[in-house]
């Protein structure tokens, strides 16, 4: 086709350069494809399980950012892949009293409440005086081999205690319970036959302690009986309120010695030099013989640190600074 000049638009090219073009468009074609086969065999490496799909290699989506609540891919496969942690249940325990009493044969002297009276009077578990006294007691007694032996023991070393009886053995060995007052050592009330106040009825608990009372002044007419241990130191409101009734102030312990558990003698001792303090009150029983071998130890022990032994009513006498409740 010609201008309006009469020349045609086009230049003329050389047949060179033609030539020249079509190898250049004649290469490009066959480098397009083999460059599309190397960014697909490219996708193919990784794991299987990582690997995109033919179709996805063939058409591949535009990339996006994840949503707010969604995870990322790789996150994802990894929860997938991890087995499930399944997170341990939470064991909630059952309220129970703070100081327990196994219900077995045996007897377990382990302090026990019941019902605590929120008001009123309460049981007293140590009685600070400043003036470094402590109260020795023991409970269960007399007993025909330890007793006595643990009142010559009291008596060379100066010292009174407090003996909580038994009616059971009041009533084996009254003669005993005389050898205890003559001694200067003061008796308490501890129940006839050993049962647990807090599941008796108000007049079982007041029989129990006047059975043993009359039993005690039987055997000691000269005895006076100002003060009550509750079997297993289990207690109540109707404990406390027959208690007072009766002219009796409920005594427990501040120091236990668990005795009755079997423990050493080295065992027993670390434990009251670790927990004596003024106005504490030392728990073990007349009845073994490591409590005698206990004794001996911390009676030497704490009068060399300026510590005094007295009876319950003694303690009590002594107007502490601070009252302190059983805790």
């Amino acid at each position: 086709m010609k201008s309006f000049y009469g020349k045609s638009h086009r230049p003329k090219r050389s047949f060179a350069f033609q030539c020249s073009v079509l190898m250049w468009v004649l290469a490009a074609s066959a480098l397009l494809p083999s460059c599309a086969f190397a960014q697909f065999l490219a996708q193919s490496e990784g794991p299987p399980q990582h690997r995109p799909s033919v179709v996805q290699r063939l058409f591949p989506r535009r990339s996006r950012p994840p949503a707010r609540n969604e995870a990322p891919a790789q996150q994802h496969r990894e929860m997938q892949t991890s087995p499930k942690v399944v997170a341990p249940k939470k064991v909630v325990k059952p309220s129970v009293p703070q100081r327990r009493v196994r219900e077995t044969g045996a007897r377990d002297y382990s302090m026990r409440r019941v019902d605590a009276p929120t008001s009123g009077p309460r049981p007293i578990s140590q009685w600070p005086t400043g003036e470094k006294l402590i109260a020795l007691t023991y409970d269960d007694g007399p007993n025909p081999t330890i007793t006595p032996r643990l009142l010559k023991l009291l008596q060379s070393k100066g010292a009174r205690a407090t003996f909580f009886l038994l009616g059971e053995s009041v009533k084996a060995h009254p003669e005993i319970v005389k050898t205890i007052v003559d001694a200067g050592m003061e008796i308490g009330n501890h129940s006839d036959t050993h049962p647990q106040f807090t599941k008796l009825s108000e007049e079982k608990i007041r029989s129990e302690l006047q059975t043993n009372h009359d039993r005690i002044i039987s055997a000691a007419p000269n005895a006076t009986i100002r003060t009550m241990r509750p079997p297993y130191g289990a207690y109540n409101g109707t404990v406390m309120r027959v208690a007072e009734q009766m002219g009796y102030k409920v005594i427990l312990w501040s120091v236990d010695t668990n005795d009755w558990r079997k423990r050493t003698t080295e065992q027993m001792t670390q434990t009251v030099l670790k927990e004596a303090r003024d106005g504490a009150i030392i728990l073990m029983h007349d009845r073994y013989e490591t409590s005698l071998q206990t004794t001996a130890q911390i009676l030497d022990s704490l009068s060399a640190q300026g510590y005094r032994f007295v009876t319950i009513s003694e303690l009590l006498s002594h107007r502490r600074p601070q009252a302190v409740l059983d805790r």
